[in-house]
């Protein structure tokens, strides 16, 4: 058979690379595409995740297309992972096959930067993607033109998930991925910081409360993610999701828009909405409700100390939140003497 092979991070895996491999088999130069995920990107200095979280994603996504392949070859090679080995390897456990591997014309561009690209060129024939209104002139190259796919992994890493396929969004609400990112993207490092102490405690609590701790977590990082909207952009976005909460003081705003922007980012998980819908007020009696609330008021980057807020939460949920807004009314008291 003739084998296209997807190479890359796949961090994550998106729709554009999915659109790649079925303009490939659409016509008809290749049998099967494989995908297979780097170990590591020799051209990359960026820490790329865990090479089974990148494979089960890409497992996921491919699982509906019956000549998609994944192929781990490269987690068997030594690192780095150059293309010349790997295509080596692959002509020596699969003499039966030829091979082709597809780029994007970022790639093509850069393909004088790779180990023995002569030798590899000898070796295989190269099938690139041509972005719309680009012209390449590389004839050693088989060009796909026209092809204009906005997915990027580094959009998808700052939050725009909607490039991704519905079963790739599921393993990274399962791992908790990217968050991090997401929520850098998004927020000061001051927020970003904070957001960081609450998933501590989250993660903690959620422990002792027998809650799942990446929902925990993923809470936690993203329950501040609108905070630092200007009012212009928060009364904007008030009007038309929630203009019944309009008369509401402006500080609770930011919860009620973080739910708003989960769903658009695609994220519908009922408990994480909820967590971040009620964070700001405490007025929920869903356990993991009440665990983001908690780790928010008392956390290590808060100025005082929260031990006993903790140790009570870590016992009774419904009595931290009465200790966290009693202490608070008499620091608010004091302040005011």
């Amino acid at each position: 058979m003739r084998i296209a092979v997807l190479g890359g991070s796949f961090d994550p895996i998106h729709a554009g690379h999915l659109q790649m491999a079925k303009e490939v088999l659409k016509r008809k130069l290749a049998d099967q595409v494989w995908f297979m995920p780097a170990r590591q990107n020799p051209l990359k200095e960026r820490k790329i995740e865990d090479f089974s979280v990148r494979c089960k994603m890409i497992k996921r996504a491919i699982s509906a297309y019956r000549k998609m392949k994944l192929c781990t070859l490269e987690n068997e090679l030594p690192a780095p992972s150059y293309t010349i080995s790997t295509v080596k390897e692959l002509k020596k456990r699969y003499p039966q096959h030829e091979f082709l591997w597809i780029i994007g014309e970022d790639q093509a561009k850069q393909l004088d930067l790779w180990k023995d690209i002569d030798e590899l060129k000898r070796m295989i024939h190269f099938i690139a993607f041509e972005r719309k209104g680009s012209h390449s002139d590389d004839e050693d190259l088989i060009w796909i033109h026209g092809f204009d796919h906005p997915a990027s992994s580094t959009k998808v890493r700052q939050g725009q998930f909607e490039y991704l396929p519905k079963s790739v969004l599921h393993v990274i609400l399962e791992e908790g991925l990217y968050f991090d990112q997401v929520l850098k993207h998004h927020v000061s490092e001051y927020r970003y910081e904070h957001s960081l102490a609450v998933a501590e405690v989250a993660v903690h609590l959620a422990k002792f409360h027998h809650v799942d701790e990446k929902k925990a977590y993923v809470a936690a990082m993203m329950h501040d993610v609108c905070k630092e909207m200007d009012k212009e952009t928060m009364e904007k976005w008030m009007n038309i999701c929630f203009p019944e909460l309009l008369m509401m003081p402006e500080p609770v705003w930011h919860g009620w828009l973080a739910y708003e922007k989960l769903k658009r980012m695609g994220i519908y998980d009922k408990d994480i909405l909820s967590a971040v819908y009620h964070h700001v007020l405490g007025d929920s009696r869903k356990t993991l409700d009440k665990i983001i609330y908690v780790a928010d008021k008392a956390n290590y980057r808060r100025t005082h100390d929260v031990s006993e807020e903790i140790r009570t939460a870590e016992r009774d949920l419904s009595e931290a939140i009465k200790l966290i807004q009693k202490n608070y009314q008499k620091r608010k008291a004091a302040r005011s003497e």
